[in-house]
């Protein structure tokens, strides 16, 4: 780990903090994160600037470019020769950058970053983790992931903190040698798009007929369970004969799903609307939001329905526990189709219950998961370790 600078006052200036990842291309959580870092971090005492291996010139890079953030493209190139190339190059370039603190993401910034930052003597280095052992969609790759797990507790146990994303997450991570190091910050959900989504036109009032509508909102992919709840649709329309299901998302198994509502008889009951762009929008749909998954290391669309006053129904894994704890959600155990449609068709007989549900997670979304909360936790981790390496050049 990096020690402990010495000697005389350090000339007051931002702090240079560069994130490591893959790419900035394909939205998902950990780009949503940059996106909020980059619009409300103070930059009057940070600069944040995101390296990433490869970059293609998509939208959400040029955005966070717009609100204030850097954007490094590596280049490094693909394949055997990209890895040579990030081994050999990546502790050259942040020698050069010298920045305060790298921040490591994903198995590949983890696995490249952390030797690199190592090798360039950066001051701080923190590593980070998202997901649970089990997320992968195959048995081979999770089979990959475990066998990979004491190397990545060695990488990470040779740096200044480990940052996760929930307790779930966290309990996968207690080894010995990672002691005092773990620190749990909840991502947020996207303020900007849930006032976008409150100031814009509201639907159509449905008719008493239209109901239920139940919503999902994620990746199209194993993991994310989206065919347990097509399998407790067919249960649900049971008591609910109108009830349909609108799915907001995109994925490698788009088409596998598909085909299974098609063998359920379903298909004129589940909308596929392919990628959403403002998740409340769709949330302003629906009566209630399901998240059925396997595998879920934090849940950020539990988080978006509390705070648009859904109620939620979720299976009891991972960061979904911790959400959802409290009477704020129902939880189920997973892979359950029965008692996912059941719990379903509970919450909905009981209206009244509904709206209270609602309530509470809104008030929860509010208190603990905005971005304000999550830059205040992520400001106050940098400042406290620049202060224990006594390298805090921060401007007053």
């Amino acid at each position: 780990m990096s020690t402990k600078t010495t000697g005389r006052p350090l000339e007051p200036r931002k702090a240079k903090v560069f994130h490591i990842y893959k790419d900035f291309d394909v939205f998902n959580g950990l780009i949503a994160e940059f996106l909020v870092i980059a619009k409300y971090i103070n930059k009057d005492l940070f600069d944040t600037t995101v390296c990433v291996f490869n970059y293609e010139g998509g939208r959400y890079g040029k955005t966070f470019q717009e609100l204030g953030g850097k954007l490094h493209d590596l280049d490094f190139g693909y394949g055997v020769k990209g890895v040579l190339n990030t081994l050999l190059r990546l502790s050259d370039f942040l020698k050069e950058q010298k920045p305060d603190i790298v921040v490591t993401h994903d198995r590949r910034g983890n696995f490249f970053g952390i030797r690199a930052a190592r090798k360039a003597g950066i001051p701080i280095i923190i590593s980070t983790e998202t997901t649970l052992k089990d997320a992968s969609p195959t048995r081979l790759k999770r089979l990959r992931d475990r066998l990979l797990h004491p190397f990545l507790t060695y990488l990470v146990s040779r740096t200044d903190a480990f940052l996760l994303n929930s307790h779930s997450v966290q309990e996968q991570w207690k080894a010995k040698r990672l002691a005092g190091k773990s620190i749990v910050i909840y991502p947020p959900f996207n303020l900007d798009k849930y006032r976008e989504a409150a100031d814009a036109p509201q639907p159509q009032e449905r008719q008493a007929g239209d109901y239920p509508t139940l919503g999902y909102l994620g990746r199209l992919s194993e993991e994310k369970g989206l065919h347990y709840l097509i399998g407790a649709l067919a249960e649900v329309r049971k008591s609910f004969p109108a009830a349909k299901l609108l799915v907001g998302g995109m994925g490698e198994q788009e088409h596998d799903f598909k085909r299974l509502a098609k063998e359920k008889n379903l298909a004129p009951h589940i909308i596929f609307l392919g990628f959403v762009e403002n998740s409340f929008r769709l949330l302003q749909q629906i009566d209630l939001l399901v998240v059925p998954s396997r595998s879920e290391g934090y849940g950020v669309t539990a988080v978006e329905g509390l705070a648009a006053g859904l109620p939620v129904v979720a299976t009891e894994v991972g960061g979904l526990k911790e959400i959802l704890s409290d009477g704020v959600g129902i939880l189920v155990p997973s892979k359950d189709e029965k008692a996912l449609a059941a719990s379903i068709i509970s919450i909905l007989k009981n209206p009244a219950e509904m709206r209270k549900m609602g309530e509470r997670g809104r008030k929860r979304a509010f208190e603990l998961f905005t971005p304000m909360k999550f830059i205040e936790q992520l400001e106050g981790l940098y400042t406290r370790l620049m202060n224990e390496r006594g390298t805090n050049r921060l401007v007053n």
